[in-house]
């Protein structure tokens, strides 16, 4: 949890301004309600590097430099993070990136280290990709082999007689017959093997290839590897032959179909009796943008100093499959607006290329990657900033929270309503949020007009969203039974917004405003009576 520059002040920061702001996120109670990261995003830096090929501050923005900024933000009890690219320039080209080091990934972490910095958000701007970069493959579903017009076997990709090896693994898929395929393929020189594919005799087959979509309608299509997926497919050790997949694009060039299955057919030359079909992407774009992070946290763990890393590369390399483990966030979405919905329009003053329901949607079925440690991260909140609601900013924090997404504040704490300020420091979703369980939660309803989503906490408790997606108050009713507690006389439901409790014996109902939220706590309450004080309430699940 924290607060970050960019969506409030973009390049207009400075040392003033980052105090001013870490200043307000104590006397506004934010610090005192979980908010320690004083994270200073893009505008930072001086156009070049020193002789040395250091990073340098912008000397008249942080005449003092950026450490004396650490240390000020540290002296308030807080936590002091920097903005740096990986490529060769920041993405408008104005400052350099960490591809330009001559030291590379270390260099850049060592001089953070020597700073005080604590977190780095690190993200994917201007890099220049190594000749022989290829696509990332798809998801593979399964095949089958044609001999002419007649099919002759099928094959599932995610089944035991199958070999995977590398970063290649076996994933939930919704849209699959067998509600599995193969992910990862190309990650860390991951393949998956066929084996045992039977031919009746020797000859040319046609081989039907069933995948999926794996791209998510936010993702910038900024490098030509995007525009479309690609695996090397060897028969029984032969030469391998490259197949293209398609990327689904809508009228207006963005990405479409994200999840959905497909299909690709190639001519393949097979020997009577077992073959073995190995499909590969050993140089793939989401591989190389893996080894730009690890290289980081490599350099980070080496400095000896703990820095958090945000991995920032608006989840095109679908980092949920490879940042675990090796960054403690990394972001699901591209840059998110201070726009509810719809296509960010032409002339859009703000920052950020996606709105808050798009970035939303493109969070399901990403809730198995996160953990203990590390979490999906949909960017920062937009609560605050812009024309949005105070519905619509109780609305965002609370999905947010429910996802248990990185809470860092964007908007200007000097300058923030009591409203604002209510919303971004209500302790009771924020104990949501960062439920010692780590669990992200799920939608279980969607339809035109509403949204229910549902998480288990640590407790055994669930936290529920009822939310009105719709432009006219709508009641939006769950049952309890729907929410996987256990049987029970009734139940206990504690309103986060309204702080009141109450109980039920079966269902939960709310009168929700246009684009906004009732959000919830609930458990078990049992054949107890009544319900007791309110001290005894906040203790209960």
């Amino acid at each position: 949890m924290g607060w970050n520059s960019w969506n409030a002040f973009g390049f207009a920061v400075n040392a003033a301004t980052v105090e001013a702001q870490a200043r307000a996120l104590v006397t506004s109670g934010m610090a005192a309600a979980g908010y320690d990261y004083v994270v200073l995003d893009g505008g930072w830096a001086a156009p070049t590097r020193d002789t040395q090929g250091n990073l340098r501050p912008d000397p008249v923005k942080f005449p003092q430099g950026i450490a004396a900024v650490a240390s000020y933000v540290h002296s308030l009890g807080l936590k002091f993070g920097i903005h740096q690219a990986a490529g060769m320039t920041d993405c408008q080209g104005r400052t350099p990136g960490t591809q330009s080091a001559p030291g590379g990934a270390m260099q850049d972490a060592s001089l953070f280290a020597s700073w005080g910095v604590d977190f780095i958000k690190y993200d994917l701007c201007r890099y220049r990709f190594p000749a022989g970069t290829t696509p990332g493959a798809p998801d593979l579903v399964g095949i089958s082999v044609l001999r002419g017009d007649q099919a002759v076997g099928s094959y599932w990709a995610a089944s035991a007689i199958n070999t995977l090896s590398g970063g290649a693994r076996v994933a939930a898929c919704a849209a699959c017959p067998t509600g599995e395929d193969v992910t990862a393929i190309g990650i860390e020189d991951g393949a998956l093997r066929f084996n045992d594919v039977i031919a009746p005799v020797s000859g040319e087959y046609t081989l039907v290839i069933r995948y999926v979509h794996v791209d998510s309608s936010s993702s910038p299509m900024y490098w030509n590897y995007r525009w479309h997926r690609m695996t090397l497919l060897s028969v029984d050790g032969g030469s391998p032959q490259a197949i293209y997949y398609p990327v689904p694009l809508n009228a207006s060039g963005q990405i479409t179909g994200w999840g959905t299955l497909g299909t690709e057919t190639t001519e393949v030359h097979l020997q009577e009796g077992p073959n073995s079909l190995i499909f590969s992407d050993p140089h793939s774009f989401e591989d190389v943008v893996r080894s730009v992070y690890q290289q980081m946290a490599e350099a980070i763990a080496a400095t000896g100093r703990p820095m958090v890393l945000s991995v920032s590369e608006y989840g095109v390399s679908r980092p949920w499959l490879w940042a675990p483990g090796m960054a403690q966030m990394w972001r699901t979405t591209d840059d998110v607006a201070a726009v509810w919905s719809g296509p960010i329009r032409r002339g859009y003053r703000g920052r950020g290329r996606v709105s808050i329901m798009a970035a939303l949607d493109q969070q399901v079925g990403l809730a198995p990657y996160t953990r203990p440690g590390g979490a999906n991260d949909p960017d920062m909140l937009q609560v605050g900033n812009g024309d949005l609601s105070l519905a619509e900013d109780q609305a965002m924090f609370s999905l947010w929270a429910i996802l248990r997404a990185p809470l860092f504040a964007g908007n200007d704490l000097v300058d923030m309503s009591p409203q604002v300020r209510d919303i971004l420091t209500n302790t009771e979703v924020i104990a949501v949020d960062q439920d010692p369980l780590a669990a992200e939660g799920i939608r279980i309803v969607d339809t035109a007009d509403e949204q229910i989503w549902v998480r288990p906490l640590a407790s055994g408790a669930r936290a529920v969203v009822l939310f009105n997606t719709s432009d006219h108050p709508e009641t939006i009713t769950v049952a309890v039974p729907a929410l996987g507690l256990p049987s029970a006389a009734w139940y206990a439901v504690r309103d986060l917004w309204a702080h009141a409790t109450w109980t039920t014996t079966r269902d939960i109902s709310a009168s929700v405003p246009a684009h906004g939220v009732a959000m919830y706590r609930v458990w078990a309450s049992g054949p107890k009576g009544r319900i007791g004080s309110l001290e005894t309430v906040l203790g209960a699940p």
